[in-house]
């Protein structure tokens, strides 16, 4: 799927993977700007070899994603403000979408080969 934050904006090739019953993993896949940032916002990882990153939407301790949740209205929005915030960004390197980044070891879980 490809979404498009803005009617300014290039569309974005999006993957959202559900790994586990109800929890789901969304990717930026392509030609990604500035992937090598080592300041690229609100990531989990960056899987250079695919050319993606796992982004990161909400605060999975706080209750923000229950798998009883549709992504058509939670995932697919969120991942449009996140692109949207990610344009800024990529203009004058500061991050204005707000959140707060888990540490790592929350979202930590071994990881699939593609």
């Amino acid at each position: 799927m490809s979404l498009q934050p803005s009617v300014f904006s290039p569309s974005y090739p999006i993957e959202i993977i559900e790994y586990s019953r109800g929890k789901y993993d969304t990717w930026l896949i392509g030609n990604i700007q500035k992937i090598d940032d080592p300041k690229f916002p609100h990531k989990y990882e960056v899987d250079k070899k695919n050319n993606k990153v796992r982004l990161c939407l909400y605060h999975p301790n706080r209750g923000e994603w229950t798998k009883d949740q549709e992504i058509y209205n939670t995932l697919i929005p969120w991942t449009c403000e996140w692109l949207y915030y990610y344009e800024l960004w990529l203009d004058d390197g500061k991050w204005r979408g707000g959140g707060e980044h888990p540490r790592l070891n929350d979202r930590k879980r071994p990881r699939r080969n593609n």
